[in-house]
């Protein structure tokens, strides 16, 4: 029963420098993460984005300009701290509508000839601060014929 006793006190004091040690270790693992982060968001120009470090894992926030600057964003978040768990919270700045435009239905007298189907083409046109996109629709000049 004695030597229990004599046992407790030193491991009590292991269990407090145990936990201690944890604690000094996550602020440096923290510490180390949002160093890193930070200087990927800064070498990618993405002074937009917001960081929260806790722990092992990362908020990541902010407007990005367009979608491919917050893509870039969370690629490069995800290259510069492969082991912390992000959450992507990264909005994306409000870009003017998608303005779409069709094909004009034939007039009556323009009618195809009976049986033949006008070809169906469509265009999207997307405008953001990087550039223009066109997504679109158009038929195959050489369709293939099944014999």
């Amino acid at each position: 029963m004695r030597h229990r006793a004599l046992l407790l006190p030193p491991l009590a004091l292991a269990l407090l420098g145990a936990v201690g040690f944890g604690w000094a270790a996550s602020g440096a693992i923290e510490a180390r993460t949002m160093a890193r982060l930070a200087r990927a968001a800064q070498a990618g120009g993405h002074d937009w984005l917001r960081i929260e470090v806790d722990g092992l894992s990362a908020a990541l926030g902010g407007d990005a300009p367009d979608a491919a600057a917050a893509t870039a964003a969370l690629a490069a978040a995800r290259a510069a701290a492969p082991l912390a768990a992000l959450r992507d919270a990264i909005t994306v700045a409000a870009a003017a509508p998608p303005q779409s435009f069709t094909q004009p239905q034939p007039q009556p007298d323009t009618q195809p000839a009976e049986g033949a189907a006008a070809p169906a083409i469509a265009l999207e046109i997307l405008r953001a601060a990087g550039g223009v996109t066109l997504i679109g629709v158009a038929p195959n000049p050489h369709p293939r014929h099944r014999a």
